[in-house]
C-alpha cells in the first residue's frame, strides 16, 4: 500500500516514518485476511492529511454537517460492494494501483486524547490510522455496530 501524506501542521520524522511503517504491516495483514479487495490491498493507494483542529472541524461541517471538531475522518472511494469487485479482479492479476480513499487526522485532537489516555501522540495517531482505515474498507459505525 502507497501512502501519500499531506501535512498541513508540523509532525517529527519519526512519527510520519511510524505511520507509514504500520501501513505496511496493515497491508501485509490485511492481504492474508478476508476482508474486501484484500487481494488488491498491495497496489492500494491512500491519502493521509494530518491537520489541526480548526481546520478538520471545517470538513466534519462540510461534509458530514457537524460542526465540531474531531479525532479522525474517513472518505471512501468505494463501496464495499466495488471493493469485493476489486479484489476479484485482483486474483485475477487485473490490478493495478488504485485509490482506497482518504483519511485526515487532527494532530491536534489526538494530543489531546493521547494525554488524556496516558498514551504516546505515536500510539493514538496509530490508532486513528488503523480506525481511518477499516472504515475505508466498509465499516460503518451506524451499520455494523
Amino acid at each position: 500500500m502507497e501512502l501519500q501524506i499531506q501535512k498541513q501542521v508540523s509532525v517529527s520524522p519519526k512519527l510520519e516514518a511510524a505511520l507509514k511503517t504500520l501501513l505496511l504491516k496493515i497491508s501485509k495483514r490485511l492481504s492474508a485476511r478476508r476482508v474486501p479487495a484484500a487481494a488488491a490491498i498491495k497496489k492500494a493507494e491512500l491519502s493521509l492529511v494530518l491537520t489541526n483542529n480548526r481546520e478538520i472541524r471545517k470538513i466534519n461541517k462540510k461534509w458530514r454537517a457537524k460542526d465540531k471538531a474531531t479525532d479522525v475522518l474517513s472518505f471512501p472511494q468505494w463501496t464495499p460492494e466495488e471493493l469485493r469487485g476489486i479484489g476479484k479482479r485482483a486474483k485475477r492479476g487485473q490490478v493495478d494501483a488504485w485509490p482506497l480513499g482518504d483519511v485526515v487526522i487532527s494532530v491536534e485532537f489526538a494530543l489531546e486524547q493521547a494525554n488524556t489516555a496516558g498514551v504516546s501522540l505515536e500510539q493514538e495517531m496509530k490508532r486513528l490510522l488503523v480506525h481511518g482505515v477499516v472504515h475505508l474498507l466498509g465499516y460503518d459505525h451506524e451499520i455494523n455496530a
